[in-house]
């Protein structure tokens, strides 16, 4: 523990995939026994990203330590729905029309939780994010963004092999739930257009549900 972190030492005796980690050919950093030179590495956040980045690094044999002021995974994943989504082949683009921004920004479909405080800082990042989400920088970014998504089950399959979690995961997909007819049937089509164009990822499908009747 120290200033009120907590420390979580990523230093198990095998590998980040559960596999012992094997020293790598001598090279530039090698030592004289041929064994690769180990890099300390301090990870702040241990959260999803956090935690991976650790096991990859050390699967790659260098020494980790994670620091976060809370528990593994109590910061911003764990206020996240927890889906591998496998069918997100295309990034979340911000909408060009400055009026919906502001529904957004005010809690309109809970798209996002703004700080307001911390938005004037955050303008920046925010005006570089919306720049890229007009139609030639995106197009550019999608068939990146493709092959990185197609590497999401598997990778995360790994992991969760290694921790013995499968008892934790599902693989039916999941719902959404549209409040009207028209909100449906333009789901349905974006669904249908992103699966002819990238074919299906792995592991979803597409179903149509029929409507269900809302409570007052």
């Amino acid at each position: 523990m120290r200033s009120g972190s907590h420390e979580q030492d990523a230093r198990p005796r095998t590998g980040g995939l559960g596999h012992p980690t094997r020293p790598a050919r001598r090279g530039g950093n090698g030592t004289p026994d041929g064994r690769r030179r180990m890099a300390q590495v301090a990870i702040l956040g241990a959260g999803m990203v956090g935690i991976c980045t650790a096991l990859a690094l050390q699967e790659r044999g260098h020494d980790c330590v994670v620091v976060d002021r809370r528990p593994p995974g109590s910061e911003t994943s764990y206020g996240n729905a927890g889906i591998i989504q496998a069918e997100a082949v295309e990034p979340y683009a911000l909408p060009s029309n400055p009026l919906v921004m502001l529904r957004m920004a005010l809690g309109w479909k809970n798209a996002v939780a703004l700080h307001w405080p911390s938005l004037p800082r955050q303008l920046p990042a925010l005006y570089s994010y919306w720049r890229s989400s007009a139609g030639t920088p995106l197009r550019k970014v999608i068939p990146v963004w493709h092959r990185l998504i197609l590497e999401a089950v598997p990778r995360h399959e790994a992991l969760i092999r290694a921790a013995g979690a499968g008892d934790l995961i599902r693989t039916r997909g999941y719902w959404e739930v549209h409040a009207t007819g028209a909100g449906l049937a333009t789901a349905l089509l974006d669904a249908e257009r992103r699966k002819r164009q990238y074919g299906r990822a792995p592991r979803t499908r597409l179903r149509r549900r029929h409507g269900c009747r809302r409570r007052p």
